[in-house]
């Protein structure tokens, strides 16, 4: 009985550490694809399509583990990318080392109705 406990324990240790590593991933994921979607939406609420909503939307929901976002204006929509960094080397017991790179993209419509500069 003790020898199958010492075998199993550091594998169900293991999975446990790995299930906490996809949890955070994921909702990493979740927070960087708000915050995507909450810039382009800051975006068209100016009346310039100035990207500094953009950026304090950014600067305000995400450490700064971020590239800076890219605003890509058309005539009809706004799109925000952004591409952040989540760090590994916290989850210490699992042995990984460097950042996962999450990236995220959100389209906004402009209003036709509104007159931009």
């Amino acid at each position: 009985m003790a020898v199958e406990m010492v075998l199993i324990v550091p594998v169900i240790f293991a999975f446990v550490l790995f299930i906490v590593f996809c949890g955070r991933l994921v909702s990493y994921q979740g927070d960087v694809d708000a915050t995507a979607r909450d810039a382009a939406r800051a975006v068209t609420l100016t009346r310039t399509l100035d990207s500094s909503a953009m950026d304090r939307v950014v600067a305000a929901s995400l450490e700064s583990r971020c590239d800076p976002a890219r605003l890509i204006p058309t005539q009809t929509t706004v799109r925000v990318d952004l591409v952040c960094h989540v760090p590994l080397s916290d989850l210490g017991l699992v042995g990984l080392h460097g950042t996962k790179t999450i990236r995220a993209s959100s389209t906004v419509p402009l209003d036709t109705y509104r007159s931009y500069q």
